[in-house]
């Protein structure tokens, strides 16, 4: 999603919101850096205000 324009704060609040879940976290180390990743899924929720908001246009 950062791929995509989408911001860590913003993916917070849409899990926060209840517009999106997180489904698979996982931790890594790579070359000395430690990270992670998480797989982000769109809700029910999340799908209706998309097309609130795209029958809008």
């Amino acid at each position: 999603m950062l791929a995509q324009g989408f911001s860590i704060d913003m993916m917070v609040e849409l899990i926060d919101s209840g517009l999106a879940t997180t489904v698979q976290t996982k931790r890594f180390v790579a070359g000395g850096y430690e990270g992670g990743r998480a797989r982000v899924r769109i809700t029910e929720a999340g799908r209706r205000a998309l097309s609130k908001q795209l029958a809008a246009r």
